[in-house]
């Protein structure tokens, strides 16, 4: 009988320490301008790009996000309209049946802000292994760079992310 309680008892604990609803949220700053808030459960890492500076990944939850500056006035992207929509078509070439919303402009002024979603689905051409996944661009121009901030997700995870992901994207600031 002891040895049930103090199992009940570990798992209480193991399951309350889990729980990140009353844990504050993490601030981040990011190419001296670039300002945001992550959730308590992830972690910064460097095992998802070789390319982007600023990562974080909960891989329990299957939660992933990276942070990019481009150089404001790079000849390739001439525009944050352009650098998004080279960004997301990217992106769906490496995807089975990409479908994406609408480029969507959150705000203008003082600082362009864009965003847009794309699922499909990623694994073999023989489907024996696939996932479909989830991503939410936000792009954010700064007074020098442009910044790309891209999370991921498992699709039918969506509904358990949504509201943090939405906080998240609200949290987006320059300084």
């Amino acid at each position: 009988m002891f040895c049930r309680i103090i199992f009940v008892l570990l798992l209480c604990g193991a399951w309350a320490a889990c729980s990140y609803e009353h844990q504050p949220w993490q601030p981040q700053q990011f190419g001296g301008e670039l300002a945001f808030q992550v959730p308590p459960y992830i972690e910064k890492t460097t095992e998802l790009s070789d390319k982007s500076p600023l990562q974080f990944v909960n891989f329990f939850r299957n939660f992933y996000m990276v942070v990019d500056s481009f150089p404001l006035h790079s000849a390739a992207d001439s525009s944050l309209t352009t650098l998004a929509q080279n960004e997301v078509t990217d992106l769906k070439t490496h995807l089975f049946e990409p479908a994406a919303s609408p480029l969507r402009v959150v705000q203008q002024q003082p600082h362009p802000t864009l965003r847009c979603e794309v699922e499909g689905t990623v694994g073999t051409e023989k489907k024996d292994l696939q996932q479909t996944i989830r991503y939410y661009f936000y792009f954010v121009e700064g007074k020098q760079h442009r910044y790309r901030i891209l999370i991921w997700i498992w699709a039918d995870r969506r509904n358990f992310h949504e509201q943090e992901i939405e906080k998240l994207l609200a949290s987006v600031r320059l300084q």
